[in-house]
């Protein structure tokens, strides 16, 4: 995970109240593409937690 933040006016109008712009990147290699998810608090909480658990060491070379 790169960054987050909330919604621009245009993007909180089709998404709804209470949601947060994460965006998310694969690898460390700035040619990457990057992904935006829209989630709830919960869920990004769900997303954070999920990310924290993975075993020491088995995402070395992929940065989220």
């Amino acid at each position: 995970m790169v960054s987050r933040r909330l919604p621009t006016d245009a993007e909180a109008a089709s998404l709804g109240p209470g949601m947060i712009v994460v965006e998310c990147k694969l690898g460390e290699d700035s040619g990457q593409p990057t992904v935006e998810l829209a989630l709830g608090e919960s869920a990004l909480t769900g997303l954070l937690s999920w990310l924290e658990a993975a075993p020491p060491g088995s995402h070395l070379d992929v940065a989220l």
